[in-house]
């Protein structure tokens, strides 16, 4: 009898053990709201060859559809290079719109709890026109900014570069998980030949309706 109950004992214990494991999770606890905003002050995007297209403002907003993912879109406005105005295929003039892109909330440094936003464009990219100069980009792939910030409505967003990348190029879901590397590119003119492109945002921030605590449960 007393061998029985020590089994079970066992056996509840290890059961424990493991719906604590699997049901561990990391990014925006306790989830309470979905829905977010993004806003910033001015923007560029430049290549390492230079050239910058630069936006005065960008806002977004979007949703998480788990404690880690969403998607977002995400808008800039008043965008130029070298006097022409800028915008992506069939919106307003001087405005660039990036439309469901997925979001996943991700750790940059597991030891430290340094938490990260990987934001990734739609698969096809998005296309970037000046109509009368007949230029035509197209930008893809994923950036990450560092989230600034633990418990609140409202996070820091950074997006550093260094010598003309990206400062931060890969995170991961959790500590020991699939890594996540991010790389973003420019094709010009439809020539099959891409260049590395950086985004840099002042004063960007991501905003919450209700407090929002970022923890690795």
């Amino acid at each position: 009898m007393q061998r029985g109950i020590a089994a079970l004992a066992s056996a509840l214990t290890l059961l424990a053990v493991l719906v604590a494991t699997a049901s561990a999770e990391r990014g925006f606890l306790p989830r309470k709201t979905s829905d977010f905003t993004t806003i910033s002050g001015k923007v560029a995007f430049e290549t390492t060859g230079k050239t910058k297209v630069l936006c005065a403002t960008s806002e977004g907003k979007g949703e998480l559809t788990s404690d880690k993912h969403g998607t977002a879109t995400l808008s800039f406005g008043k965008c130029a290079a070298v006097g022409f105005s800028f915008n992506s295929l069939a919106d307003p003039k001087e405005t660039i719109l990036i439309a469901k892109a997925l979001v996943l909330v991700c750790l940059i440094n597991p030891e430290k709890l340094i938490f990260g936003l990987y934001i990734e464009l739609p698969t096809a990219g998005v296309h970037v026109e000046e109509p009368a100069a007949g230029v035509l980009l197209l930008w893809s792939g994923s950036v990450i900014a560092e989230l600034l910030g633990s418990k609140a409505t409202s996070f820091g967003l950074d997006l550093a570069t260094v010598e003309g990348h990206q400062a931060i190029t890969q995170c991961s879901e959790e500590k020991g998980g699939e890594v996540k590397k991010a790389q973003f590119v420019q094709e010009s003119n439809e020539s099959k030949k891409v260049e590395a492109l950086t985004l840099t945002e002042e004063s960007a921030t991501l905003k919450f309706l209700e407090v929002m605590e970022l923890m690795d449960a």
